[in-house]
């Protein structure tokens, strides 16, 4: 107690008008320090092309109020769909392939030809794939975290249709959205036009049920090596991500007889 009262700690005030120029010293700062989450990391972050477009693209009706602006992990209980991370991991995906590495190149596109490309990938998913198409429409108010907390005498919300999506999907996954944003890179650079890269996802869809089984396409063709035996996702290391977008990517030109 006698140290309490003897000791003093000095503080640095910096005062900033500028509500972004704010966010971004918060970011910053937590750069060299712990316990900023990613999703924080990636709403106030300025500096990325990825990070900066989020809150446009949040607003796609995929989107629209199921995005966890706080955590980054999806537990048994967050009725959300996927964290703002995720979100901006989706972007740099769409636009810098499945490596995710931004390049200078990349970076000098406008925030505009970004959101557009990342918006028409969205668009294509969640007309392409039943599950996403059921989670665009779905009503958001039932998506308030404030549900997930089970009131006395009263049973627990029914859970949201992403909360299924990851029980029963792989596209509650969100790495195997990234390889499909990777591939709608490859295929949009390709020539290939969003609809009929939307008629390729849809041959897909019937496959995306989770965990896979040994006779799935996931097991039985190059897929194999990204996908460990009852996976409810792809292995998420770097050289399997790029091998999986490669391998589906090539897929749209000579498909498995199961497609």
């Amino acid at each position: 107690m006698q140290r309490l009262k003897d000791e003093f700690v000095g503080i640095d005030i910096y005062v900033e008008r500028d509500g972004v120029m704010g966010q971004q010293m918060f970011v910053d700062v937590a750069d060299n320090a712990k316990g900023i989450s990613g999703a924080v990391r990636a709403r106030f972050d300025t500096s990325r092309i990825a990070n900066r477009t989020l809150s446009d693209i949040v607003t796609h009706p995929l989107f629209l109020g199921k995005v966890d602006i706080e955590r980054d992990r999806m537990t048994l209980t967050n009725r959300n769909l996927m964290g703002a991370k995720h979100v901006a991991d989706i972007t740099r995906a769409v636009i810098a392939g499945p490596g995710g590495r931004v390049s200078k190149k990349v970076e000098s596109l406008t925030d505009n030809e970004v959101i557009e490309s990342v918006r028409s990938f969205l668009d294509v998913i969640s007309i392409a794939f039943t599950a996403l198409a059921e989670i665009t429409e779905e009503d958001v108010d039932n998506y308030d975290p404030s549900l997930s907390e089970k009131k006395k005498n009263e049973p627990p919300a029914p859970p949201t249709k992403a909360m299924r999506l990851r029980e029963s999907s792989l596209l509650g996954s969100v790495g195997m959205l990234r390889v499909l944003g990777g591939v709608y890179r490859n295929l949009r650079e390709d020539g290939a036009e969003d609809g009929d890269i939307q008629e390729f996802f849809k041959r897909l869809d019937r496959h995306m049920t989770a965990p896979v089984t040994e006779d799935s396409i996931w097991r039985t063709t190059a897929a194999n090596e990204d996908f460990e035996p009852n996976a409810s996702a792809p292995i998420m290391r770097q050289q399997n991500v790029v091998h999986l977008t490669k391998v589906i990517t090539d897929w749209y030109k000579k498909a498995p007889a199961a497609i």
